[in-house]
């Protein structure tokens, strides 16, 4: 009887021994991304989280590298969504590799011209240790929303001249009695058609120019 309570509590012990490792691998591990300046070997953005973004900005020549604390791992494997693959098995653990800490160039390699998504998995051995994190990082800078400049035409409606030009928000006067139009262009935007409408109500669409 004692030798089996003996085998039982070393299956006992192991068994919960091993979930604890398991525990504290996948659920305390921290992982953090950092941007590199390929050309420098500079940081440019540090401890960046899984949920964040990596905006490369000015950075043509770039690397991203990984840090994971509180986990056991001897190698982290890189895979991204523009099929770049790579493992690394000594620190700096980072995306394209580095040549005796001299970071090695993303965007000289196939792939990286367009916005992509990075996740990292460290192992032990041949077995995947804690969660794979994966980031967003951003190669082309997102184009802001031009600001559409209008400028509204006071048009003599017995010459057909513009008579005066005033832009987005000013006032218009108009002299008594004047027979007048309004026409508007817009900068900066294409478009087909503009839509007219007013405090009384009115409303009116033009398809070709002058829109007035």
């Amino acid at each position: 009887m004692s030798d089996r309570c003996t085998v039982f509590r070393f299956i006992l012990f192991s068994a919960l021994f091993f979930t604890s490792q398991v525990f504290s691998n996948q659920v305390s591990a921290l992982t953090r991304f950092n941007l590199i300046n390929a050309e420098s070997g500079a940081v440019v953005q540090s401890n960046i989280a899984p949920s964040q973004q990596i905006v490369l900005g000015d950075v043509s020549a770039f690397n991203v590298s990984v840090q994971i604390t509180d986990l056991k791992y001897d190698r982290i494997h890189f895979f991204t969504s523009n099929g770049h693959s790579q493992t690394e098995s000594v620190a700096p653990y980072a995306l394209c590799g580095d040549i005796n800490g001299r970071y090695l160039d993303c965007s000289a390699r196939a792939g990286f011209t367009s916005d992509f998504t990075l996740t990292a998995q460290a192992y032990s051995g041949n077995a995947p240790v804690g969660s794979a994190a994966s980031i967003r990082v951003l190669v082309q800078q997102p184009q802001p929303t031009p600001v559409a400049d209008a400028y509204f035409g006071l048009v003599d409606a017995n010459t057909n001249q513009v008579t005066s030009t005033l832009a987005s928000g000013s006032q218009l006067a108009l002299p008594d009695n004047a027979k007048f139009n309004v026409n508007v262009r817009f900068l900066n935007i294409t478009y087909d058609r503009v839509r007219f409408t007013t405090t009384g109500g009115a409303v009116r669409e033009e398809g070709v120019s002058p829109y007035a």
